[in-house]
């Protein structure tokens, strides 16, 4: 299953609401708290994905609109 399939199975009441690129290639899958109210929700997705939560990297611009942001890298197993 992708990313947002699975996360959308887990998480009922997450909207994803764009995909893109990054700008960079990662090799651990990082999930970034945009807002600070959707903190144990990161915190869950990232378990669900084995991912890292951390600050947004150099170079990757924060969309405006959302809460979480999600960077799959090379690591994630779908």
């Amino acid at each position: 299953s992708t990313a947002s399939d699975r996360i959308t199975n887990s998480f009922p009441n997450t909207k994803i609401v764009s995909k893109s690129d990054a700008k960079n290639s990662y090799t651990k899958s990082l999930i970034v708290i945009i807002s600070t109210q959707a903190k144990d929700e990161a915190n869950n997705i990232a378990k669900s994905i084995n991912a890292t939560v951390g600050v947004l990297p150099f170079g990757e611009v924060k969309p405006n609109g959302i809460d979480i942001l999600i960077i799959l890298g090379s690591d994630f197993k779908k």
